[in-house]
């Protein structure tokens, strides 16, 4: 969650928690039942941390 980097792929989400619920809400109503998420990460328990972080926030 954040800014992210300049030159994401357009297919890339990056945001504020708000935001990006946002998004997941429009998918939702446009009938999307499944969708991937990946967590840039240095290490697992980096990937665990922002895990929890997104499913706690959005």
């Amino acid at each position: 969650m954040g800014a992210g980097d300049v030159g994401l792929p357009k297919w890339t989400r990056a945001g504020s928690a708000e935001e990006l619920a946002e998004d997941l809400r429009r998918w939702v109503e446009l009938g999307v039942s499944h969708i991937q998420v990946r967590f840039p990460s240095r290490s697992a328990g980096e990937l665990c941390e922002q895990m929890a972080a997104f499913g706690e926030t959005v």
